[in-house]
């Protein structure tokens, strides 16, 4: 399958499925890295007795440990960060 199929295939299959985003490995990359280190470091940001995440900061959560937790749930890469 050549990249214009495979760019067409997406096209016609992600407006039937919704939107659907291929993202560069090298984006996907540094994107881990980022997860990572916002995870091994620990130091979120409180506002009003809550943590945002740092990658969606419209969430907050209850601790520290919630975000960690938040982190490696969701900003995976089946979900592309």
């Amino acid at each position: 399958m050549t990249h214009q199929m495979m760019v067409n295939r997406v096209a016609t299959d992600g407006w039937k499925m919704g939107a659907v985003v291929i993202t560069d490995s090298v984006l996907l990359g540094s994107l881990a890295k980022e997860v990572c280190d916002h995870i091994r470091q620990g130091q979120f940001v409180q506002v009003m007795n809550k943590y945002s995440c740092p990658l969606c900061p419209w969430r907050s959560f209850q601790s520290p440990s919630r975000v960690k937790e938040h982190l490696s749930k969701y900003h995976v890469a089946k979900n592309q960060y």
